[in-house]
């Protein structure tokens, strides 16, 4: 018996859920690995089970905490021949701290199921568009930008079980005598920055800032009529989040990003109502609405005064060729009266389109943007509501995430290397600008094919990583990456023997989540680099 059957038999004898998979595991975005075995531990005694035999068999491990990380690998490990253990059935909502506005989850907590737990409460979950189901702690350590913060900035006092199978903990819980503190850095030196995309550890609970909610919250959209438009506004937000006139995180889509969102929600809503439309028209109809190229989403929260002071200074820099649209108490009474009109099909549509996906910037996640992906592909309408993308229909797609200054320069620049890039591999991206600071400005670009097709995987491939390799040369460096993409990221060579010697450190073994961010001393092994 080998070292993996050992390891095997140890954990299935513990009563650990263990899956093995008889084919290698796919993905969204074409990838595949070869994953022998999936585990599914329920608690922390599992996961130190699991850490202890594989120290003893020294079988690598790859833990994932729902594995809804699509468009940068999904579940898949960096490498082949690891055991993927999935933290899904981890999923305990440890405490609520209403007074002092946190919750402490395990990884397996989702967004939905913090969401409805905090339901009838002062307080909301910020949450990203991402979907419903996937994992907080998960998408917190990958440092995702939600609507109204950072994930990175909302996470503290980590429980972190160590390859050795020691736990340590993270600011004041770190100390004797002390169980939580609102103030997140504790004292002393700090390790939390070390979890943050590494191979170091398995946070198993964190604490998790909420938000408070505001009866005053106001969503807006606007349709900006050409990228004119969208540097003049871009500008003229600069000085508004500044000054915490803005105070969320306005995401900024383009056309190829905003439209197949929208269009499969309006696509449904006349199926349901036996009034079935075309593709063609349904863009028709889409273009009625928005017609634009570039689209703002965000909303504006505080009191009165605040809202209203927000609400002029929108007005004041939207171009005049733009469209501004605000979704307030006042708007979303008069939405229910048009709901229950018998006519007014197509504004109907729009507001059964627009009505979850708006209610993403007050903490309502949703499991509505996942049609997109499959949208984009004719004649994959039966899939385009099935929430498992890895698997069903044929859409596929890859990220490519760069940081840019809050310049019109940069920003600039960061669009027309995209555009440039893509339109040489034939491809058209969709792009994503999030404002989540005054001085910084999130790339989102994916690039859209068929992933059952191999000569379209390929291309794509092709496409991101020259956008990786040209942006960094450009100072457009992104903030985390694909499982395939790791090795575009260099780092100079003392920082990366350090991060060697601290993986020596928390891991002798190597056996935890190998060629994941850290640099490894032996190339990454691929079986087989694409899906067929």
């Amino acid at each position: 018996m080998n070292n993996r059957s050992q390891f095997i038999e140890s954990v299935s004898e513990k009563n650990i859920k263990v899956n093995k998979l008889e084919a290698p595991l796919k993905d969204v975005s074409g990838m595949v690995r070869n994953v022998p075995y999936i585990i599914y531990p329920k608690n922390k005694a599992e996961i130190q089970l699991i850490l202890k035999y594989a120290n003893q068999y020294l079988v690598q491990i790859y833990p994932i905490s729902c594995g809804k990380n699509w468009g940068f690998g999904s579940s898949l490990p960096s490498e082949n021949d690891t055991i993927v253990v999935n933290l899904k059935d981890f999923n305990t909502i440890v405490d609520i701290d209403l007074e002092n506005g946190y919750a402490t989850v395990t990884p397996g907590v989702t967004q939905e199921l913090l969401a409805h737990a905090l339901k009838d409460t002062a307080y909301f979950i910020d949450v990203t568009g991402s979907s419903a189901d996937s994992s907080l702690i998960g998408n917190a350590l990958e440092r995702g930008i939600a609507y109204n913060s950072l994930r990175v900035e909302n996470i503290s006092e980590l429980e972190i079980l160590l390859p050795n199978g020691k736990f340590i903990n993270t600011g004041f819980s770190s100390l004797k005598n002390t169980n939580t503190s609102n103030y997140p850095w504790g004292i002393g030196p700090s390790l939390d920055g070390l979890f943050f995309q590494s191979n170091f550890g398995i946070v198993t609970q964190a604490k998790i800032k909420l938000m408070k909610r505001t009866i005053n919250a106001k969503a807006f959209c606007v349709t900006l009529k050409n990228e004119r438009d969208l540097f003049l506004f871009i500008s003229s937000l600069k000085p508004l989040l500044e000054n915490n006139l803005i105070n969320c995180i306005p995401h900024i889509f383009n056309k190829e990003r905003f439209y197949p969102g929208i269009a499969p929600l309006l696509w449904k809503y006349f199926q349901n109502i036996q009034q079935a439309k075309s593709r063609d028209e349904i863009l028709n109809i889409f273009n009625k609405q928005f017609d634009g190229e570039w689209f703002v989403a965000g909303n504006l929260r505080g009191i009165t005064e605040q809202v209203n002071l927000g609400v002029k200074y929108l007005r004041k820099i939207t171009p005049s060729s733009s469209k501004l649209q605000f979704i307030g108490a006042k708007e979303k009474t008069l939405i229910k009266i048009i709901k229950n009109l018998p006519f007014f099909y197509e504004l109907k549509a729009f507001i059964y389109a627009t009505d979850e996906l708006g209610d993403l910037t007050c903490g309502n996640p949703t499991n509505l943007t996942l049609p997109s992906i499959n949208w984009v592909i004719p004649g994959n309408e039966k899939s385009l509501f099935d929430l498992d993308i890895d698997h069903c229909g044929d859409g596929g797609f890859l990220y490519f995430t760069p940081m840019s200054n809050y310049t019109q320069d940069d920003i600039a620049l960061l669009l027309r290397t995209t555009t440039q890039i893509a339109s040489k591999f034939y491809l058209v991206p969709a792009i994503t600008l999030n404002a989540i600071t005054p001085d910084i400005m999130e790339g989102v670009i994916s690039v859209a094919f068929n992933k059952h097709n191999a000569f379209e995987v390929e291309n794509a491939h092709k496409c991101i990583k020259e956008m990786h390799r040209t942006m960094i040369d450009l100072n457009l460096l992104p903030y985390r990456t694909n499982i395939d993409m790791m090795d575009t990221i260099t780092f100079k060579q003392d920082y990366a023997s350090t991060l060697i010697k601290l993986k020596q450190i928390f891991d002798p073994n190597h056996i935890l989540s190998n060629g994941r961010y850290i640099p490894s001393e032996e190339p990454i092994k691929h079986v087989s680099k694409f899906a067929a």
